[in-house]
């Protein structure tokens, strides 16, 4: 589990770092008319930054997400030395690291998959084909075939031929 969080926290590090430093240098470059300068930081300088943040997250989480457990109280008439206590995962960075991932895959499912703005949740792929003016629908669905390809050779009679 603690490879899991670890390798969890030093994503999300590199996520946040990432769009941190691209969003800071769209932020400070200002409006620009084709979106060059938000491309090049996102793509040129915010690897920068996710690099930067993987490195935090994993720092982060050898100082705040692993917590050592206290020493056990050593005989004081012994020569030996005491045991190192051993250590355990932080409950509260387990906690939101996890709440984290959790809201951002969220997020993520509901943008790309069941987003209102994609068809009203649906992913479906709706197409309509128009046949000409006084064109009766086919009685067969191989006739469709042949429709198409009629349609297609009328099209390229009527598009203007190059020199």
């Amino acid at each position: 589990m603690r490879i899991i969080l670890g390798l969890l926290s030093a994503l999300l590090g590199a996520l946040a770092g990432w769009f941190a430093l691209a969003t800071l240098v769209i932020a400070l470059s200002g409006p620009d008319r084709d979106g060059g300068i938000a491309m090049g930081a996102f793509f040129d300088i915010g690897p920068i930054g996710g690099v930067a943040g993987l490195i935090a997250g994993v720092w982060l989480f050898t100082r705040i997400g692993l917590v050592r457990n206290k020493a056990l109280p050593q005989a004081t008439g012994s020569s030996e030395t005491a045991p190192r206590p051993g250590t355990r995962l932080s409950f509260p960075f387990a906690m939101t690291l996890l709440s984290v991932a959790a809201i951002l895959c969220w997020w993520g499912w509901h943008e790309f998959i069941r987003s209102p703005y994609l068809s009203h949740g649906y992913m479906t792929l709706e197409l309509q084909f128009r046949l000409p003016a006084g064109t009766a629908l086919p009685d067969n669905t191989d006739d469709v075939l042949r429709i198409g390809a009629r349609m297609t050779a009328t099209v390229r009679r009527s598009l203007p031929r190059r020199r």
